[in-house]
């Protein structure tokens, strides 16, 4: 996923433009029905496809070196929520300290470990931990000291960790090549429009039908 559509506000419906270049189950051209209902009554819902406008979102225009970037509109899975705690341990996604149980969550893979760049609410970048460290400790008794802003030791490919305090944290389903919030921070509550729930057309590609 990681898509750039547009919306007709008045019909509730959202077009991919041809000249994106996505993958995942929606790819160009498709064209997508967005519930813009649904978030009036209810909260959004982990492991759902949602779609929310880029009002604000920084990160998204400055990171992206292509015309996906300048998208209006993204669509991504809704990862977590306000109050989750989440840390990316390849290939799980850990919310709350547990594996995601959803099912489209448990498996999202991530080989880039630890990002930098632009951040949201609550994330603090750190150094990769694969960097050398220039402290190391000779014998048994020795102390080091550590600046943890600088400094991040793991067992294991341990990513970095984000506590949410408002806003959702949005994934693409193709983790490699996806623009997502571990580079722009969440989503805020104004941005969303609303869960992405069928694709009609076209009907040639395969993707057409429920969203899931």
């Amino acid at each position: 996923m990681g898509l750039q559509i547009n919306t007709d506000y008045e019909m509730g419906l959202s077009y991919v433009p041809p000249y994106t270049t996505v993958s995942g189950f929606s790819t160009t051209g498709d064209l997508v029905l967005v519930d813009k209902v649904s978030y009036n009554f209810r909260r959004p819902r982990r492991g759902e496809v949602f779609v929310f406008d880029t009002r604000g979102i920084a990160g998204i225009h400055q990171r992206s070196q292509r015309e996906q970037g300048a998208g209006s509109h993204y669509i991504k899975r809704l990862a977590a929520l306000p109050g989750d705690k989440v840390e990316i341990e390849e290939p799980l996604l850990i919310i709350n300290g547990q594996p995601a149980a959803e099912k489209y969550l448990r498996m999202i893979g991530n080989r880039e470990g630890i990002y930098a760049g632009p951040v949201g609410v609550g994330y603090q970048p750190t150094r990769n931990y694969r960097d050398p460290l220039p402290q190391f400790i000779r014998k048994r008794g020795d102390r080091v000291h550590l600046k943890t802003r600088d400094t991040l030791l793991a067992e294991g490919n341990t990513g970095a960790q984000l506590s949410l305090r408002r806003g959702y944290f949005a994934l693409g389903d193709n983790t490699d090549d996806s623009l997502d919030s571990r580079y722009w921070g969440p989503v805020r509550e104004y941005n969303l429009v609303g869960p992405a729930f069928l694709s009609l057309w076209p009907f040639t590609t395969g993707h057409w039908g429920l969203i899931r």
